[in-house]
């Protein structure tokens, strides 16, 4: 009736907690949950990926290796009103200016992320495991326990 993931956000179930970063990421890419694109995919599929997943930004993997991210605003900036922009390759559009993580580095290098501007990208000898995002530190700090 629900869906893993549902119950997962809602706090209902949680993965086994590990003491990294990789707490802190919602949807984990090397156990199949994250959504991302390709560099070769158009704006107009990232976009109807972007709102069925309802998320903002999507990661751009290659081979899956990280080469840039997505997100809405870098869609407004191109398509600008101009419809048959949809058809751009997102490597046109993407911003290859990316924040990783290691697994092991601490709220501090995570903070700064985010102040920086970012969303950080957690990446393990340069394979994505997934992002997290400042309402992703909120979530997992509100799901700890009083």
């Amino acid at each position: 009736m629900y869906s893993d993931d549902w119950l997962q956000d809602q706090g209902m179930i949680q993965l086994p907690q590990v003491g990294t970063l990789l707490d802190l990421i919602p949807r984990r890419h090397d156990l199949g949950q994250s959504v991302v694109c390709r560099p070769d995919e158009t704006l107009a599929q990232v976009y109807q990926r972007m709102r069925q997943f309802d998320v903002s930004q999507l990661p751009v993997l290659a081979d899956e290796t990280v080469v840039g991210i997505i997100d809405e605003w870098d869609l407004l900036l191109s398509v600008h009103g101009e419809p048959e922009n949809f058809q751009q390759k997102v490597s046109q559009t993407m911003s290859s200016e990316v924040k990783t993580l290691q697994p092991d580095a601490g709220l501090q290098d995570l903070l700064q992320v985010f102040n920086d501007g970012y969303v950080a990208l957690v990446v393990d000898r340069s394979h994505y495991l997934g992002l997290i995002t400042q309402a992703d530190l909120l979530a997992f700090w509100r799901r700890q326990p009083r």
